[in-house]
């Protein structure tokens, strides 16, 4: 048996599947809209695949934003919320700022 994993990259809602699911459907429309451009060029104006790619590009970095936070709050000590406050606690007793 292998060593227990002490974080998990998965994002405790469905909010990353939802965003995965909606990247996938603009890259199906994407590509349906390039294929359709290669038969004839005139009935898809170049504009309409770059406003999809331009979606993709933003529900990408929505997501990467998204795993980013995931996995750095999941490597952050146990203890860190606890000393953030006491940190800040100590600060307004002491007038300084952190």
């Amino acid at each position: 048996q292998g060593m227990p994993v002490g974080f998990s990259v998965l994002p405790k809602s469905t909010q990353f599947f939802d965003m995965f699911a909606n990247a996938g459907q603009n890259a199906v429309a994407a590509s349906e809209l390039v294929a359709r451009r290669f038969e004839d060029p005139a009935l898809v104006p170049h504009s309409e695949i770059k406003a999809l790619e331009h979606v993709g590009d933003d529900l990408t970095g929505e997501i990467i934003n998204l795993l980013t936070y995931a996995v750095r709050h999941a490597l952050r000590p146990r203890g860190h919320l606890r000393a953030r406050e006491r940190d800040r606690r100590r600060a307004r007793t002491h007038g300084s700022l952190l």
